[in-house]
């Protein structure tokens, strides 16, 4: 599947679906090689920018924010065909929404 099918997609679904497929290709992009924990810091960057508010209201805003992560610097054309590598990214992805959304003191 292309990245752009993808984003085209996450802009038509329900915003937490959305948001959870776009970190979903985020990670598969830029830590698809990584261990689960270089991924998990991945996931974690993005979280705190979603946060801060600086590069926009959610998840989608945030991961496609010009040249912050792979969905805007890779071509729209990019495949994302290594479904051994898909699915631990949105493991990931969605292990760390959960995560994230538990108390600051809770949070691993």
């Amino acid at each position: 599947m292309k990245l752009a099918w993808i984003l085209w997609l996450a802009s038509m679904l329900p915003p937490q679906a959305a948001d959870s497929l776009c970190l979903s290709a985020t990670l598969y992009l830029e830590a698809r090689d990584q261990s689960t924990q270089g991924q998990q810091a991945v996931a974690e960057v993005a979280l705190r920018r979603e946060d801060s508010g600086l590069w926009g209201d959610s998840m989608s805003d945030v991961v496609t924010a010009r040249k912050q992560f792979a969905p805007t610097i890779v071509s729209p054309n990019t495949q994302l065909a290594n479904m051994k590598a898909w699915d631990p990214s949105i493991d990931v992805a969605l292990r760390a929404e959960r995560n994230w959304a538990l108390p600051v003191g809770q949070r691993r």
